[in-house]
């Protein structure tokens, strides 16, 4: 009997404890109809499903971003979290990141934000941490955050975002930022 257990025991953590994986790749960013710049971007993350294979879940460890080309000189965007948009403010030419998570856990140590997402202004050399501004609200989601599936492509074109991220499934929330957003997490 102990064998069965040990057994079950051993399939359950198999199935259900974190894996780690790392993505690495170059994106197109549409900033504008008429402007889009290459990012390069790097996600850790500890992917999960449950032992019935219908509860999938990713939690960013680290998440980096990356200007290239004439930007370059910019400094890198690292956070534990998915980021959903860049874009520069048109008012005060501050480049802002948005991203959120889907982990109640990184939810709850982060300060519990509703809407669940946080905004990076690159300000003063550096990023800094803000409020979600009204200019954000609305804003469509021009970052590939559905990169759990492993591409052959180490280029990700706006088409390309398109087509990996054109899921009837994929809430509004994940393609553009709301204001009404609820968290589903148990306070």
């Amino acid at each position: 009997m102990s064998l069965w257990v040990s057994l079950f025991a051993c399939a359950l953590y198999a199935c259900g404890s974190p894996k780690p994986e790392t993505r690495e790749w170059t994106e197109d960013v549409l900033l504008s109809p008429d402007r889009v710049i290459q990012v390069r971007r790097t996600v850790v993350f500890d992917e999960s499903n449950s032992l019935a294979g219908d509860a999938y879940n990713a939690v960013e460890r680290e998440a980096t971003l990356s200007f290239t080309g004439d930007l370059a000189h910019l400094p890198v965007w690292k956070q534990p979290l998915m980021a959903l948009v860049l874009y520069q403010d048109p008012s005060t030419r501050e480049w802002i990141v948005v991203a959120t998570t889907t982990s109640c856990d990184v939810w709850r140590s982060r300060g519990k934000p509703e809407p669940p997402y946080w905004e990076f202004r690159l300000a003063d050399g550096g990023w800094q941490e803000m409020p979600l501004s009204d200019s954000s609200i609305g804003h469509p989601v021009n970052l590939l955050h559905r990169y759990q599936r492993r591409s052959e492509k180490n280029h990700v074109t706006i088409s390309d975002r398109g087509r990996l991220e054109a899921s009837s499934n994929i809430g509004r929330e994940y393609r553009e930022i709301v204001r009404e957003q609820k968290v589903h997490c148990m306070r």
